[in-house]
């Protein structure tokens, strides 16, 4: 059974990884951070939009809290008609080689 030590908004001081949608949390942004006990500790770090995006995510596709929605491996191509005008940074950093309507001249 997982434990809650820490669950809380910090300020990076150095540059971290986001395990929502895998790009970097560069320093002077705030993140969510919660740190877990299950076989030792584990921390799971979130840009706050991408944290925002996953819950949205879980909630529209009916998904529990402990179904452990990570948005690099389960977003879907049928998902972008949602994700793209709520979280657009978020779609930004989930495809940064895909030109976005707003985008195109």
């Amino acid at each position: 059974m997982s434990h809650v030590l820490s669950d809380c908004e910090v300020r990076a001081r150095k540059k971290h990884r986001c395990d929502q949608c895998d790009r970097a949390i560069t320093p002077g942004t705030v993140y969510r951070r919660v740190v877990h006990t299950y076989d030792g500790f584990f921390t799971y770090t979130a840009h706050l939009d991408c944290e925002s995006a996953a819950q949205h995510y879980a909630e529209y596709h009916d998904l529990g809290h402990d179904d452990g929605v990570h948005l690099r491996n389960d977003i879907a191509r049928e998902d972008e008609g949602w994700l793209i005008p709520i979280f657009p940074e978020v779609a930004r950093r989930l495809w940064p080689d895909r030109i976005f309507p707003e985008e195109r001249v």
